[in-house]
């Protein structure tokens, strides 16, 4: 993630969750663009990546939960700039299928928080189809 954004910036913007140079899977993915309607909720968009398909045309599960479990970090992003936090539990269902193709839109909220955990709810869809939707808990890391 190399944009952090400003803690002044107006939260319709859409801003940049960018893993690129990170070294990790998600460096593969174009950038997860996002907005905070409120410091609790966020929209965010991302363009599936080809290697994202399975082999029946659509969009294979592995990507869609980890695209899930790394969004759930947006909020604690885009109130901290930094990506301290590390997924505790994650639980999704895949009400339907999408593909490779179409915009993915999400959003998350924080339903809870306490000095080192948050609870969230998140929502995957493209379209009006519902791809993925879950709860998950984040854990904040302190520095050592």
């Amino acid at each position: 993630m190399t944009e952090a954004p400003d803690s002044k910036a107006d939260e319709s913007v859409w801003r940049s969750f960018d893993f690129t140079g990170t070294g990790t899977w998600p460096e593969l993915w174009p950038a997860v663009l996002f907005r905070t309607e409120r410091p609790d909720f966020a929209h965010f968009r991302v363009d599936p990546p080809a290697m994202a398909g399975n082999k029946l045309g659509g969009l294979h599960g592995a990507f869609l939960a980890g695209l899930a479990e790394n969004c759930l970090g947006i909020l604690f992003y885009a109130a901290t700039g930094r990506p301290d936090c590390v997924t505790v539990s994650m639980a999704i269902d895949y009400p339907d299928s999408g593909h490779v193709g179409a915009p993915i839109d999400g959003e998350v909220e924080l339903m809870r928080e306490t000095g080192r955990m948050q609870f969230l709810r998140i929502v995957l869809r493209q379209g009006d189809a519902v791809l993925v939707h879950g709860t998950g808990v984040l854990r904040k890391v302190t520095a050592r």
